[in-house]
């Protein structure tokens, strides 16, 4: 039961309020107390509940202000809020694309390339901020968000360079479009899947409760943990270290026998080892085994004094040796392996040169390796060399065929990480969205799809489960939910790009990467309320969290004014509607192509059009405007005629694309079956 009084921590001082919706507010008080607010000479009233509950609602009003809101008890408690504003109100969520910062100084996530600049110069009084810190509860919805965060106005460098990129960047359009106050909640978490963002009640009501059911299961094998009846923990035991122990390390035994007995040694093979391109990451993409080695001096006077070899970062597990002998090991059955910085300890030895040679063993365990950051050998009295990216040569021990052994296993983790874990179903919507339900708001704004992109046949019911339930929460049946559709990608290997024109030994049928994800949130444009920014031409092949973020967020607030303020003049992006057969190829017809569509560099980019006869197997072809709303594929000769056809319809789409005159919004990536001649 609640008893001292309070204001749900969604409201603050420079918060804006939605307009033309009652000005909802509520917090919590002894049982029966009476509560009384005024906000711009409207009065509204409460009694709080037996549960210490109060709400009350002022007239909707329009935008405006700054105003003040003050709400007192019987008992003489009093809060007042300061330069509130009346406008509109968007919550910002989703994945690290969303949660992507103005401006970002660490690697953690990225920020924009000129963010620093932007963030200086924001000086808009009328857009308002609120981060809502990241948090998860397992046990139900929150009354509070977590930290008690504050509201900013966008007038210094700070609020504005933590915030969302994405956001940022939409409420400024929105500012420019509307010319009223805008109120921006970002809440998101990088990495996370829908289903943490979805409310209990939310699976249930879409038939989707298998769902939530790890949330009972995790809450019974965290109690068990604590009453001690349960099975020692070991995150790395069973079908983990079985794969690592059985598989990994027994791909090539003659070979890793043949390794260990020699390749540290300084002077091994010469002609056996290849200089690194660049960096030693470039060599560290597959999961295997590659060896590392560089030749560095140190002056004759640090011979016997204690030394440190420093390594930033190694994905996944690694041993060393300096001078042939052994000084360190990281293996993966340990705490934060693949991140944890490597801080060896040694003696140096004697050599005749004053030269000594470093070794690094690495083993890349899943997904793509790395070896990056600072690398050096530190030596008592202040000496130190630093093993910069050049100069690294490498051996590859072996690369394992997961077509043989299978992908390693994930580590379990413990009934506590579990439980309190960003990707356990409802966490997240408990945390950082339940609380800010207080307050009412115009929309949302939703970037995320990456995390789910493998399972995207389960993601249409997901995420209606997802913008049915939010809508219920904010006591809104038709508020607008707009949706970013995922952008061209490939490989997220920032610090070892692929090369730019990767792309021309792929085939159209083994690079459909997000296709069938980007098909899905597509559809969305005709889900009653929701809206879709296509962003296939602001992706970046080697980087998941491409760094245009102003266009996405321009492109939300496209669709904002097309959804939520009936802006008639703002189409969706063009739409491929219909396929048919004509003279030498297959005519794509488009809605939604307005003034024309166009190719402004003149011809549609290398691998993005391709089209499959009878067999379905699809061959690239090229593709040329005509008219004003169609686009012509040619027919390379593929068997029995052209039955499907598709356009930027894999991994990453290499530009240039087909788009509308005027506003240059991308056309809709497609794959639709082709009809008889029109």
């Amino acid at each position: 039961m609640k008893s001292a009084f309070s204001v749900s921590n969604v409201f603050g001082d420079h918060m804006v309020v939605q307009r033309n919706r009652p000005v909802r507010i509520s917090g919590t008080a002894s049982p029966g107390t009476e509560v009384s607010g005024i906000f711009a000479g409207n009065h509204a009233e409460a009694i709080a509940g037996d549960d210490g509950v109060w709400t009350m609602a002022f007239p909707p009003m329009e935008a405006g202000g700054p105003h003040e809101l003050a709400v007192s008890t019987s008992c003489g408690a009093r809060r007042v809020f300061r330069d509130v504003l009346v406008g509109e109100v968007w919550f910002c969520s989703g994945q690290s694309n969303m949660e992507f910062h103005v401006h970002c100084p660490t690697e953690k996530f990225y920020g924009l390339r000129d963010g620093i600049e932007v963030a200086r110069s924001a000086n808009d009084d009328g857009l308002r901020l609120l981060q809502v810190p990241r948090s998860v509860s397992p046990n139900g919805p929150c009354t509070e968000l977590p930290l008690s965060p504050a509201w900013h106005a966008a007038t210094s460098f700070a609020p504005v360079a933590e915030f969302s990129a994405v956001g940022y960047w939409f409420g400024t359009e929105l500012r420019r479009r509307l010319g009223i106050p805008i109120g921006l909640i970002n809440g998101s978490w990088g990495g996370s899947m829908i289903e943490p963002w979805i409310p209990r009640f939310g699976f249930d009501d879409a038939g989707l409760g298998v769902f939530a059911n790890s949330v009972d299961a995790a809450l019974a094998a965290y109690a068990r943990s604590k009453e001690g009846d349960a099975e020692p923990f070991d995150p790395f035991g069973g079908a983990y270290r079985e794969w690592i122990v059985e598989k990994f390390e027994k791909t090539d035994p003659a070979t890793t026998k043949a390794a260990l007995a020699a390749w540290f040694l300084p002077g091994n093979e010469p002609e056996a080892w290849t200089r690194c391109r660049e960096e030693p990451s470039n060599e560290l993409l597959d999961v295997g085994t590659v060896w590392f080695r560089q030749t560095f001096s140190l002056p004759k006077a640090c011979e016997g004094r204690r030394a440190i070899l420093h390594v930033d970062h190694i994905d996944d597990a690694d041993d060393a040796w300096v001078d042939g002998v052994h000084v360190g090991v990281t293996t993966a059955f340990e705490k934060d392996f693949w991140s944890k910085p490597r801080d060896y300890a040694f003696t140096v030895g004697a050599t005749p040169d004053g030269l000594h040679t470093v070794v690094f063993r690495v083993q890349n365990h899943f997904n793509i390796g790395s070896i990056r950051g600072d690398i050096h050998v530190a030596v008592e009295g202040g000496a130190k060399a630093c093993l910069d990216d050049a100069g690294w040569e490498f051996r590859r021990e072996f690369t394992v065929d997961p077509h043989l052994v299978g992908t390693r296993p994930s580590p379990s983790p413990s009934p506590r990480a579990q439980l309190f874990n960003c990707q356990l179903p409802t966490t997240l919507y408990n945390a950082m969205v339940a609380p800010a339900t207080e307050m009412e708001i115009g929309g949302v704004i939703w970037y995320q799809g990456c995390s789910n992109a493998r399972l995207w046949t389960a993601y249409a019911d997901l995420q209606k489960a997802q913008i049915e339930s939010w809508r219920k929460v904010w006591r809104n049946s038709g508020m607008p939910f707009l949706i970013t559709q995922l952008a061209a990608f490939s490989q997220h290997r920032p610090y070892n790009r692929m090369p730019d024109d990767y792309w021309k030994d792929e085939t159209p049928e083994t690079a459909p990467g997000y296709a069938p994800m980007r098909a899905v949130q597509e559809k969305f444009l005709d889900y009653p309320g929701a809206g879709v920014a296509c962003t296939i031409d602001v992706g970046d092949h080697s980087d998941i969290h491409p760094g245009d973020k102003k266009s996405v967020g321009l492109r939300l607030a496209h669709e904002a004014m097309r959804v939520a303020y009936g802006d008639a003049s703002c189409l969706p992006g063009p739409r491929a509607r219909a396929a048919s057969r004509v003279d030498g190829g297959v005519e794509v017809v488009f809605d939604n192509a307005g003034e024309g569509l166009e190719i402004p560099e003149g011809a549609l980019g290398p691998h993005i059009a391709a089209i499959a006869g009878e067999d379905g197997k699809f061959v690239w072809t090229d593709a040329e405007v005509r008219g004003r709303d169609a686009l012509f594929f040619r027919d390379p000769g593929v068997p029995g005629g052209a039955a499907q056809v598709q356009y930027a319809y894999n991994a990453f789409a290499p530009g240039p694309f087909l788009r509308r005159k005027g506003d240059g919004l991308p056309a809709f990536p497609f794959r639709v079956a082709v009809s008889a001649r029109l």
